[in-house]
């Protein structure tokens, strides 16, 4: 027998116990990946929904404020579109 087939006779043991032992700790890391996954998805779940609570908040305040104060409202807008208008003349 050659040389060769010795050594691949005596490592096809050890490469299946390899294989084995790789295919145990994927399956023992699996459930802590879901688990974490699980997490990430939850915590996404309540910025989104933080995030969305704030912007309704904002946009009724504003609309409320607008109902309120109809001329401070459009002064403001006017004031707003002249800056806008020089600095964007300003770029030439």
């Amino acid at each position: 027998m050659s040389q060769t087939s010795e050594t691949v006779k005596k490592l096809d043991p050890e490469a299946h116990a390899a294989r084995s032992d790789g295919d145990a700790m994927g399956a023992a890391t699996l459930p802590t990946l879901d688990d974490s996954l699980d997490a990430v998805r939850e915590a996404t779940d309540a910025v989104q929904k933080h995030v969305t609570e704030t912007y309704d908040s904002a946009l009724s305040q504003s609309a409320d404020f607008v109902r309120k104060n109809p001329g401070v409202a459009l002064a403001g807008a006017v004031g707003v579109g002249l800056l806008v208008g020089l600095a964007l003349s300003r770029r030439d």
